[in-house]
C-alpha cells in the first residue's frame, strides 16, 4: 500500500509494498498507524497467463469511502473507518481445437462444413470461434469466410456450408477467440487439407436412322463442353426390307450436348 498525495500528508505504512497468494492477508493498523487522508492500492504486474478476476471493496465509518479502477483502488480514509478489498486472480486454461470436415474428398460441385470441438476449456467457455477457407498450406492465400459463430458453454456450431465449384487443394482453418478464463486457440492449417477433384461424367449413344446419332452426358458440371474428334462408325442392318432398296439414307452425327467440332454427314449407297 503506497500513500497518494494529501494535505497534510498521511503518515507512511509499511510495508508499502508486499505479496500475497492463495488467500493471504496484510492488514494496516490500529488507527494510530493509518493517519486520515489519501491513500491508493495497486495490484502491480501479475506473472503471464493470470488474470485479475475481481476486485471487490467494501467501507465503514463516517467520511470513509474508495473508488476503483482498473487494479487500482482510491481510498479517502476518515478517523475510525476501516477498508476492506480483494483481489482475486487466476490462471487462464489453453484450450486446444480438434476439427472434423463434413467430408473429405469431394467431387466439383460438393458442399461441406467443417465442425470444431474445443478441448481443455472451462465448462462456461464462450468467446466465438471464425471459420475460413483458404488455397494455400499456410492460411494466407484467398481467404473465404465460412462464417463466425458463438460458443456457449465450450459449444461450438458448425461452420456454414461452402460450395466448391473449382477442382483443387483448400485448406480450412478454426480461430477461438478465449474469453476471461480461456486462452485464444487456433486449429493448424494443414490439419484440415480438403482435396475437390474433377467430376467423372459418363456418355451414351443411341443411333437413329432418322436425323441423327443422340449422345448423352451425364455427371458433368453445368458448364462441360463436348466435343467430336475423329469418325464414330456404324453399322446399319437391314433384316427386314426385302423388295426395296434404300436410297440416299443418310446418318447424322450431332452429340446433345456441348460444342461439336466437326460433325460429318455420311451418304450410305443405294443396294
Amino acid at each position: 500500500m503506497t500513500p497518494a498525495s494529501a494535505t497534510p500528508p498521511p503518515a507512511g505504512l509499511t510495508p508499502s509494498t508486499f505479496n500475497l497468494s492463495n488467500g493471504g492477508t496484510q492488514s494496516y493498523g490500529p488507527p494510530t498507524q493509518v493517519q486520515p487522508g489519501n491513500y491508493s492500492v495497486t495490484e502491480a504486474t501479475i506473472p503471464a497467463g493470470w488474470t485479475l478476476k475481481s476486485l471487490v471493496c467494501t467501507a465503514t465509518g463516517t467520511g470513509t469511502s474508495f473508488s476503483t479502477s482498473g487494479a487500482t483502488v482510491s481510498i479517502t480514509m476518515a478517523p475510525n473507518g476501516l477498508v476492506d478489498f480483494t483481489y482475486t486472480n487466476h490462471i487462464n486454461l489453453h484450450p486446444s481445437i480438434a476439427t472434423t470436415l463434413s467430408a473429405n474428398p469431394v467431387e466439383v460441385g460438393s458442399t461441406v462444413h467443417d465442425s470444431v470441438t474445443l478441448s481443455g476449456a472451462s465448462a462456461n467457455a464462450g468467446g466465438t470461434v471464425t471459420y475460413t477457407v483458404y488455397t494455400d498450406g499456410a492460411c494466407s492465400l484467398n481467404a473465404q469466410a465460412a462464417g463466425t459463430v458463438t460458443v456457449t458453454n465450450g459449444v461450438v456450431p458448425d461452420s456454414n456450408p461452402i460450395t466448391f465449384n473449382q477442382a483443387g487443394d483448400f485448406f480450412w482453418q478454426a480461430v477461438y477467440s478465449g474469453d476471461a478464463n480461456n486462452n485464444s486457440a487456433t486449429s493448424a492449417c494443414t490439419s484440415e487439407h480438403l482435396v475437390v477433384t474433377p467430376k467423372h461424367p459418363a456418355m451414351s449413344t443411341a443411333p437413329n436412322l432418322l436425323p441423327n446419332d443422340d449422345a448423352t452426358l451425364s455427371g458433368a458440371t453445368p458448364t462441360a463442353t463436348l466435343s467430336a474428334c475423329g469418325v464414330e462408325s456404324f453399322t446399319l442392318a437391314n433384316t427386314r426390307l426385302t423388295t426395296h432398296n434404300l436410297v440416299g439414307l443418310v446418318l447424322r452425327d450431332r452429340p446433345h450436348h456441348g460444342a461439336v467440332d466437326n460433325s460429318r454427314n455420311r451418304p450410305i449407297p443405294s443396294r
